[in-house]
Order: C-alpha cells, then sequence, then structure tokens
C-alpha cells in the first residue's frame, strides 16, 4: 500500500505497510526512492515513511536474499 500526501516545502511523504505473501508485516525491509541516497527501514510492523522530492517515480523495496522489487509511486 502506498499513500503519499503533500507537506509544506513542496516534499512528498509516501506511507505505507509492507507485507509477506501470508499477508504477516515485513520487518527490516529497506524502502528506497530509486535514483536517490534516500531509504528507511519498516518497523517490526511492516510500516515505513519515507519523504521524496515531487518527481519521484519508484519506490524499490529490497530485503537480505530477496529479489529487490520496484513499484511506481503514485
Amino acid at each position: 500500500m502506498l499513500l503519499t500526501s503533500m507537506s509544506p516545502g513542496t516534499q512528498i511523504i509516501i506511507k505505507g505497510r509492507v507485507t509477506g505473501p501470508d499477508n504477516s508485516p515485513l520487518k527490516g525491509v529497506v524502502v528506497m526512492i530509486r535514483e536517490t541516497n534516500n531509504s528507511t527501514t519498516t518497523a517490526t510492523d511492516g510500516t515505513y515513511a519515507i519523504t521524496a522530492q515531487p518527481g519521484a517515480k519508484t519506490l524499490v523495496f529490497s530485503l537480505r536474499g530477496m529479489k529487490p522489487l520496484e513499484e511506481p509511486i503514485a
């Protein structure tokens, strides 16, 4: 799930929750804005929040031992 909202200063706050195939939360997933150094890690409940510049197009989700997954920012 991806949620976006505008904040003062024209940055976008993207919030979401990462879950596994059985819908259980995934802790420790690195969430990154593609083509930037901006990243965060999911909490124990799988949630994350990351700030992006307007025009950011793709989030990259990676977990050690797994193939990274790219998702468009809506």
